[in-house]
């Protein structure tokens, strides 16, 4: 995987937005496996380098490139929008990952303490007696 520094990020032309939209583009077209979800590891860029790249190309100040039909009418700017939601698909690397779900189950495991759950009771009584 890719990943460009913020200066390179902030210096990108509309050309390289638009290598990079069509690289994510072929990535996703040419898949070997269908997929719910994958490890952000297997894109061409970084998550964050392939959205700024997306928003960058949407955002282009010639709007008659994203009226543009493509094989199938689509408009390109529909497709854009759809690798947009397709980047979701894609989760931090294994490691990252893990200590995501360590940090949640720390954070379920200190919220099903007694103590705390007495406070949370207390609280929903609370904030239920008030009249709004």
């Amino acid at each position: 995987m890719k990943k460009l520094t913020p200066e390179q990020i902030d210096k990108m032309t509309l050309n390289e937005a638009w290598k990079i939209v069509r690289e994510f583009g072929d990535f996703i077209a040419n898949r070997d496996k269908p997929m719910l979800i994958d490890y952000e590891d297997v894109l061409p860029y970084s998550k964050r380098d392939i959205l700024l790249a997306l928003v960058k190309f949407l955002k282009d100040e010639k709007p008659e490139l994203l009226r543009k039909k493509t094989e199938n009418k689509l408009e390109i700017k529909e497709c854009v929008a759809g690798l947009i939601m397709k980047l979701e698909d894609f989760i931090p690397n294994e490691k990252e990952y893990k200590e995501m779900v360590k940090t949640r189950e720390e954070v379920l495991e200190e919220f099903s303490k007694e103590e705390n759950i007495k406070l949370w009771n207390e609280s929903k009584k609370k904030f239920m007696s008030q009249n709004f």
